[in-house]
């Protein structure tokens, strides 16, 4: 009788821990899909450089964004004018970039100007408050052929 209370112990502790595993990689899987994401991008070329707008859905939970970078690539700020957009600041290779994104609001906009012009693609590196996981955004078509990818 000890024997088959020892093995249905066995048995009862290795379920336990094999549902265990599966719980904790099914709420790593959750929380990874209920961050932000960067949904859209639009491309404007001026002169020597791109104006980029990017689009961030918002998750489950509040960020705030802390930097932009981009390999290969300067960044400066960009003011809107009468005229259109124009770079404001000095460029940087990366962009201190402060935005909140709340839980369940609008879509949050981020401004940004980038030269030199550099063909796709293009990895886009948003930089998290906190440590946390950085967004990151591909652009696989190249801005030079169309306005939005």
């Amino acid at each position: 009788m000890e024997i088959f209370l020892t093995f249905l112990g066995t048995i009862a502790g290795m379920l336990a821990a094999l549902f265990s595993w599966l719980g904790f990689d099914l709420s790593r899987k959750l929380a990874e899909r209920s961050r932000p994401c960067i949904g859209e991008s639009s491309w404007s070329s001026e002169r020597d450089c791109y104006f980029v707008t990017l689009k961030i859905f918002p998750g489950h939970y509040f960020v705030q964004t802390k930097s932009i970078e981009v390999p290969g690539a300067e960044l400066s700020y960009v003011r809107k004018t009468d005229f259109g957009k124009l770079h404001s600041g000095e460029f940087r290779s990366i962009l201190p970039y402060t935005v909140s994104v709340p839980v369940k609001a609008d879509i949050v906009e981020i401004d940004f100007c980038m030269r030199p012009k550099i063909s796709a693609p293009i990895t886009i590196k948003v930089n998290l408050a906190k440590d946390e996981k950085p967004l990151e955004y591909i652009v696989f078509a190249d801005p030079n052929d169309a306005g939005t990818n």
